[in-house]
């Protein structure tokens, strides 16, 4: 009989595998179409889409071109739409005109005549459905314009085919209407024949989904690349005094200047200017200017007077009007909205030859800025990124020094700190360790947490001229989520802002430079979410229905999966629960409750958490499955290579070499077909063009491959503009080898194979993926394998303790411990195991390691007692 613990088991492991294996589609809020460059451009920079790569489009009766369009709310909406030539002579062209009352209407032209269609509401800023359906033995054209028909008499018989252009069109006035175009449909005869959704896309081509036709652009703008692509929305140079602030409820971006207040929208557009009176200047100092959403006022304010004015962004009055000083103290700090008490914080910055580390509130609708006194300093700097979360601040980067003097030697620092501002506390969360010439920590002022995420977003104006950054709040782990801004403009001062708009769904970045002549150059960047990968921009370049038809059941299967381990996880949930209320004391039933409550820990030896264990295991030798000495790539606890003879050639793999090693293994475990040599190329020589390109790739595919001989009959193939790396069972790599015993026991349909959970253990127990190794595009495979690392694990050890196999519990504690020191499900379990087993000592020294270990790495005791680790308390939070 099948056991049901373990099927539920081995549902979990290969939903984990499945799901870290196949992609997920882009999310259904990802902006797509194509932005056409209009009167903003010059007249041969404006865009032209040719359908259908400009070829003719056959019908017998009637030919329908369908899209959604949307006229822009910024610039002039006069020119052409579409151009419908036939082969009979006749071009139909849809387009907006100016009618005689000087109004811009949507219009037909067509014999060198226009005739206006049945509305003149343009619908700016939304999108409409409009089509224009070719009814030849009719002579009828009718035109649907935001659902509203049009029908007309125009002599179109004896037509059969027609090019259609979409834009600008040669030969034929340049102006075209500001407009965004998507999911363009070609229908003939009643049936539909082409869909270009113009979402993916390959540089100026976008396919149709149905027969892979070309749609073909110039001077292209997609909107899906703004997910990874920072747009510059808005410049402008400025003399005089001038700072900047940024209203995250409607997106508006306020820039003062003496006198004057510039209202800019979220498409870098003018909405207003106001004019200020009262006060000689809005802004006394770049850097020194907020929106209050509390009381819908700008705030302009000095941290060393400590002091503040407002302006009411309703009356246009000032509501605090105050002359300060220019406030030279307090360049480049850090600035952050803390929603639990709907105050700013502003901590550090430089001036006046000292770095600082003071830390200011500013409470809403105050005209006071407050000193926050704190404990556990943070070292002095300037230009770090802060933001506020759960009522906590967090601090990252920045330059200065500990003593705080520009008279001493600077340096970045590269560490994230926490201050809670219920005790007023400052601890290290973490720090990592910079590579030799590794890119400094230089940030805007704000950093962002998305809802949903365990991450900080911030933008490192020291990597290529500004990146956007995501950086775990929890260990010291980050990856590149943008293309950088390329920046690089000189400046003397700078004040750098980064901002989030949930109605927007944008960041915002401002770059403000100041130059030895005292100019304000201001740039305005916006980048849309969901962040996307480049691989998620590519469109597929397969030909033919049937790989249609293979991503159509990859899509279903993906989907089964996810319902599937909704169901497992579910079932699961329900039979921890029964067993709980029938068994309500059955893993404490033998543990005395001790009345000490104290959560310090007790002086203890040197020993690992896992010392013990490994007594315990030495009791029972285990059987070691897999040799490493030689024919061997080790990915798990490092990365080391193996020759055929036993030798250890890693150091013989040059960076680029090992990349593109690490990269074939990883794609060609994860797609069937392994990965195009576009995207390898976009990959590891993004910063060489053509022949340059080529050569480098040649030169590296080749020393390679005799690399990947030396170390067995490892093939790299290249089939169809795919590469693929192909390795046998007599190299070991243990990356492989751990998907393959989980496939293995798919194959074999056996839910209690020992065999293949020894194995996985044995892998399991080298530690993580690489962790020695940063490449941007290596996070999304780090991630996945932890996250199937610790599936396994728990699911294994969940197993254990229901069927009451010690033994088999301290191994996979051993492992939980390497991949967590810090795990409470892996101590839990260890102290109640050891507790039964009548060692409660030995279990009290794990708890006593346990708590030195926990109090060294995050600077505050482990809050619960051992009483609550044999109950099993701390494994609920």
């Amino acid at each position: 009989m099948i056991n049901v613990k373990n099927i539920l088991l081995y549902c979990i492991i290969m939903a984990s595998v499945s799901l870290a294996v196949y992609a997920s589609p882009l999310p259904e809020d990802t902006d797509y179409g194509l932005y056409f460059n209009a009167d903003q451009s010059a007249g041969n920079e404006r865009t032209q889409l040719y359908i259908n790569d400009g070829k003719q489009i056959g019908f017998k009766e009637d030919l329908t071109v369908d899209f959604d369009m949307m006229v822009r709310q910024h610039g002039i909406p006069f020119g052409s739409i579409a151009h419908i030539a036939l082969d009979n002579g006749q071009i139909i062209r849809l387009i907006h005109a100016t009618d005689e009352k000087d109004r811009i209407r949507p219009a037909l032209v067509y014999n060198n005549a226009l005739t206006y269609l049945s509305t003149d509401n343009l619908h700016k800023g939304n999108w409409m459905n409009v089509s224009v359906k070719i009814v030849a033995d009719k002579n009828n054209v009718i035109v649907r314009y935001a659902d509203i028909d049009t029908t007309l008499v125009v002599p179109v018989k004896g037509a059969k085919s027609a090019v259609v252009t979409m834009g600008r069109m040669d030969n034929y006035n340049s102006d075209i209407v500001p407009m965004n175009l998507k999911d363009i449909r070609i229908s003939t005869d009643g049936r539909q024949r082409f869909y270009w959704k113009l979402g993916k896309h390959n540089d100026d081509i976008c396919l149709d989904s149905m027969n892979r036709a070309v749609a073909k652009a110039t001077f292209p703008k997609w909107l899906i690349d703004n997910h990874r692509e920072w747009s510059l929305i808005y410049t402008d140079t400025i003399s005089g005094n001038a700072d900047i602030a940024f209203n995250r409820q409607s997106a508006q971006i306020y820039i003062t200047r003496d006198n004057e207040i510039d209202v800019i929208d979220e498409e870098g557009s003018l909405v207003c200017a106001w004019s200020v009176n009262g006060s000689p200047h809005t802004a006394s100092c770049s850097g020194h200017a907020v929106y209050d959403p509390i009381t819908a006022e700008l705030v302009f304010y000095s941290l060393s007077l400590g002091v503040a004015k407002r302006f009411s962004t309703q009356s246009l009055n000032w509501t605090v009007d105050k002359d300060f000083p220019w406030d030279p103290l307090h360049y480049n700090h850090a600035r952050a909205f803390n929603p639990a008490d709907s105050s700013y914080y502003f901590f550090g910055g430089y001036g006046h030859y000292a770095y600082r580390n003071e830390l200011y509130r500013l409470s809403p609708g105050s005209d006071v800025i407050e000193r926050v006194n704190y404990a556990n300093l943070i070292p002095p700097r300037f230009g770090a990124a802060m933001t506020a979360v759960d009522n906590k601040l967090y601090i990252l980067g920045g330059r200065g020094n500990e003593a705080g003097k520009q008279a001493l030697e600077t340096y970045f620092y590269y560490d994230l700190w926490e201050i809670d501002l219920k005790t007023l506390k400052a601890r290290k969360v973490w720090e990592y360790r910079p590579a030799k010439d590794e890119q400094g920590w230089m940030f805007a002022s704000s950093m962002i947490k998305l809802p949903g995420e365990d991450a900080l977003y911030a933008l490192n104006m020291d990597n290529s001229g500004g990146t956007l950054l995501r950086y775990s709040m929890n260990n010291p782990e980050f990856s590149e989520v943008s293309r950088p801004i390329n920046n690089t403009n000189s400046y003397q001062n700078f004040d750098f802002s980064l901002y989030y708009s949930p109605e927007a769904a944008k960041f915002f970045l401002i770059i403000h430079k100041i130059t030895v002549s005292k100019q304000h150059t201001i740039s305005i960047y916006s980048l849309s979410t969901p962040l996307l990968h480049d691989a998620e921009l590519k469109q597929m370049d397969e030909t033919g229905n049937r790989s249609a038809v293979k991503w159509y059941w990859v899509v279903v299967a993906l989907l089964l999966i996810a319902v599937a381990v909704r169901v497992v996880v579910w079932a699961i949930k329900k039979k921890k629960q029964d067993y709980q209320l029938e068994n309500p004391v059955a893993d404490t039933s033998d543990i005395v409750v001790e009345t000490v409550q104290s959560h310090e820990p007790a002086p203890a030896d040197e020993k690992t958490l896992t010392g013990d264990v490994e007594e315990l295991i030495q009791e029972e030798p285990v059987k070691q499955y897999y040799d490493a000495s030689k024919s061997s790539i080790v990915l798990i606890g490092g990365f080391s290579v193996h020759d055929k003879d036993g030798n250890d050639i890693t150091a013989s793999i040059t960076p680029k070499l090992k990349e593109l090693l690490l990269l074939m293994i990883f794609a060609s475990k994860k797609y069937d077909r392994g990965i195009s040599v576009g995207r390898v190329t976009e990959v590891m020589w993004y910063d060489k063009e053509g022949s340059s390109v080529r050569n480098n790739r040649n030169v590296t595919v080749r020393k390679l491959r005799i690399i990947l001989e030396s170390i067995g009959d490892i093939e790299l193939s290249n089939q169809g503009g795919f590469m693929k790396l192909s390795i046998p069972e007599s190299v070991y790599c243990d990356y492989n080898e751990l998907y393959r015993c989980v496939e293995m026991l798919e194959n074999r349909n056996n839910f209690s194979d020992d065999e293949s959970f020894d194995r996985m253990l044995e892998i399991l127990l080298g530690g993580a993926l690489l962790p020695n190794t940063f490449y941007p595009w290596l996070d999304e495979y780090k991630s996945a394998f932890s996250n199937l690392s610790i599936d396994i694990l728990i699911s294994l050890l969940h197993k254990a303790l229901k069927d009451g196999n010690n033994k088999m519990v301290f191994r996979i504690v051993r492992v939980m411990f390497i991949h967590d020191p810090l795990s409470e499900k892996a101590l839990s379990a260890y102290c109640r195991t050891l507790v039964s087993q009548g060692k409660r000592g030995i279990a009290k020294k794990v708890y006593d390691r346990f708590c030195k270990e926990y109090l060294a790495t995050m600077a505050e005791p482990f809050d619960f007692s051992f009483n609550d680790v044999l109950i099993g308390k701390c494994e609920g939070r």
